[in-house]
């Protein structure tokens, strides 16, 4: 039997505390996921869109809804993992990513980078194939997530 060659997100760096600051040095930190690969097949989607990529307006208005703002969005995330509360997190990368509603989108990671003073979010959505066999993980502890 051929083994199917599997295509590789890139690793995230594990979460640091205060690493998205002004002084901070983050590139490409796990914020949070849910349910996302490290490796995947051609027949499962990743959508992928850092946050300095979308219409500013767009952004504006989503965290408007959200009630939180984007300097907060750290701390957000961080009290809806608490709270066992992903739905919260997918639902709000749905609506920023304008993510095709007749995929079945069913995991994210959001990672964050320090820009010049700034923070440039990378947020993700994953489709598995239901037929598929690909392992995903939920939280830092994972093999996607630099060790």
């Amino acid at each position: 039997m051929e083994k199917i060659a599997k295509r590789r997100v890139n690793l995230a760096e594990p979460y640091r505390h205060s690493s998205l600051g002004i002084n901070g040095n983050a590139n490409y930190m796990l914020l949070r996921q849910y349910q996302f690969p490290l490796e995947f097949s051609d027949s499962e989607k990743i959508l992928t869109v850092d946050s300095d990529q979308i219409n500013p307006e767009h952004v504006k208005k989503c965290f408007k809804e959200l009630g939180v703002p984007p300097q907060a969005f750290e701390c957000w995330i961080r009290k809806c993992a608490q709270k066992k509360d992903e739905g919260k997190i997918f639902v709000f990368l749905k609506k920023i990513l304008q993510a095709d509603e007749a995929i079945v989108w069913t995991g994210w990671r959001i990672m964050g980078s320090a820009l010049g003073g700034g923070c440039i979010f990378t947020w993700q959505l994953f489709a598995r194939d239901p037929a598929g066999d690909t392992k995903v993980y939920t939280g830092e502890d994972a093999r996607n997530v630099l060790r």
